[in-house]
């Protein structure tokens, strides 16, 4: 029987498929056996945990550099032969960190592995292949190696030849199948993964391309990216999602209440953290929601870009005096390109850098957008437009100096007031007129006129009550509803010894009333 070490040695080192997965290189490697070219590493048994980054990973990749003599290098292995930037893609940086550690340089580094819930099962999903790309494989190179982006969770499609993936039978040669065309949601799901799959391996050029493209579909703002429009983002990416999908698990998965928050959250946040399928379904959103109906198609280049907020442009007159504003710069110079930021922070409209410099509105807006100042636009034309409504609402407030806000709405301009209430309430409160607060009622008398008033209204009733025919028990119930006054207020006015007085010889017992009742029958 030949040693297990020498049973290594026999194995020799050959060129796999690109895109193989690491795995299947350290099987090939540090296999147990060796025959027909199927590979299986002695790390995948049953007590072993699974690799890492989607199964791609088994051995450290240093440990694979090394015992391939650097055929194999670690920073291309990362790039071609891993799912690692996929996987660390929705991650915090701190928890990226510690997977590039594990898989480079093996150890025992805590790291938290993106997952699902465990009702879906992806989490343990077998080992998928081609029947069309494996067996090609096979007779170009004499190797059964698998591909990294067929290792994808819930892809079920071969992004290269377009055929439904099948689980990896174990053999000397690969298993004869029937190809089987995927449908064109699956083929999209899994060409977009691997695009990203790619692309993952610079995080931040994924988060900035897809905050691009929100903004063109118009779900975020310009500049900041701190400003989402949830709502719609979430009503729209769910329904894509219930269209597209046809995985019931991944479709339940994507219903779930605050998914599309979490995924802005990513986008906005370095502490924000998804899952990666849900960073390929919003890249699908992007760019084939459309297609669905539930976004607008992609804009053009010269397209022309929201810089202001819509509460900030609509109302009052702005959109006329935007066109007559004067020119807050020297209009008889000339300006070039690079005399746009001076030109924003001094308060120029888009159109009037686009007079001054001879330059294309669009060209002006996209390098108001390019060079992150969006924000400076927006605070120096909100800061112009505030002060001509304050400037009108001075002019109205000294031609009609008695009139309410309210009063002034009605009668002059409705939307200058609902802009100053909506974008500077605290300035248009200290401007107002105030009337002056009502007057209580029996304000002018004193408290010993008000009570002499009381003591007459109940004199009145009193007098009124016991000559009613048949009589009536003169009570205070009967005495409060005949003058108006609550009975909570009644005996709040006991507690004055006037009122306490009269209504001892008014209030009459039970038994006198019977004896007056009495006395007025017979």
């Amino acid at each position: 029987m030949v040693p297990r070490s020498d049973r290594r040695a026999s194995a020799p080192i050959v060129e796999v498929p690109r895109f193989s997965t690491a795995s299947s290189i350290a099987d090939m490697l540090v296999g147990s056996y060796w025959s027909g070219g199927d590979y299986s590493s002695q790390l995948q048994s049953n007590k072993a945990p699974r690799g890492l980054a989607f199964s791609t990973v088994t051995v450290p990749l240093a440990k694979i550099e090394t015992l391939s003599g650097g055929m194999f290098i670690v920073s291309s292995m990362k790039v071609e032969n891993t799912l690692v930037g996929l996987a660390s893609l929705g991650m915090t940086r701190k928890n990226e960190e510690r997977l590039y550690d594990r898989v480079t340089y093996g150890g025992s580094v805590f790291y938290m592995p993106p997952k699902f819930r465990a009702w879906t099962v992806e989490n343990t999903r077998p080992m998928l292949t081609c029947p069309v790309c494996e067996p090609r494989g096979w007779d170009e190179f004499g190797v059964r190696t698998i591909l990294c982006f067929h290792q994808i969770p819930f892809t079920s499609a071969c992004w290269a030849c377009g055929h439904v993936l099948t689980p990896r039978v174990p053999g000397a040669a690969p298993a004869v199948h029937c190809p089987e065309v995927a449908c064109r949601e699956d083929l999209c799901f899994a060409q977009t993964g691997q695009a990203l799959a790619i692309e993952a391996n610079k995080r931040n050029a994924v988060a900035e391309r897809l905050v691009l493209a929100l903004q063109e579909a118009g779900y975020c703002c310009p500049g900041g990216a701190s400003e989402y429009r949830l709502v719609a983002l979430a009503a729209d990416f769910g329904g894509f999602c219930n269209a597209f999908v046809r995985d019931p698990r991944l479709r339940n998965l994507t219903q779930i209440p605050n998914r599309a928050k979490k995924i802005v959250d990513w986008l906005r946040y370095e502490t924000g953290h998804t899952h990666p399928v849900y960073v390929i379904l919003l890249d699908c959103f992007v760019k084939y929601g459309g297609e669905f109906g539930f976004s607008p198609p992609a804009r053009k280049s010269n397209s022309r870009f929201t810089l202001l907020e819509e509460s900030k442009w609509s109302g009052w007159r702005f959109r006329a005096s935007y066109r007559s504003r004067e020119l807050p710069v020297d209009g008889g110079r000339r300006y070039v390109r690079d005399d746009l930021p001076a030109l924003v922070k001094a308060g120029c409209t888009i159109q009037q850098m686009a007079q001054i410099t001879r330059l294309h509105k669009s060209t002006v807006q996209q390098y108001i957008v390019r060079h992150e100042l969006s924000a400076i636009y927006t605070r120096t034309q909100f800061e112009v437009v505030r002060n001509e409504a304050r400037t009108a609402w001075l002019g109205l407030r000294s031609e009609f100096p008695k009139f309410s806000v309210h009063a002034l709405q009605v009668r002059n301009n409705e939307h200058l007031v609902r802009w100053l209430e909506r974008n500077d309430h605290a300035w248009l409160n200290r401007h107002s007129y105030k009337r002056s607060k009502h007057k209580l009622r029996n304000a002018a008398h004193t408290s010993k006129g008000q009570f002499s008033g009381l003591a007459a209204r109940i004199r009145r009733a009193v007098k009124d009550i016991k000559a009613r025919q048949p009589a009536q028990w003169c009570n205070l119930l009967e005495i409060s509803r005949e003058t108006g006054i609550s009975l909570n207020t009644m005996r709040m006015a006991r507690m004055q010894p006037k009122i306490q007085n009269l209504l001892f010889h008014s209030v009459e017992p039970q038994a006198q009333f019977h004896a007056r009742k009495r006395y007025q029958s017979a």
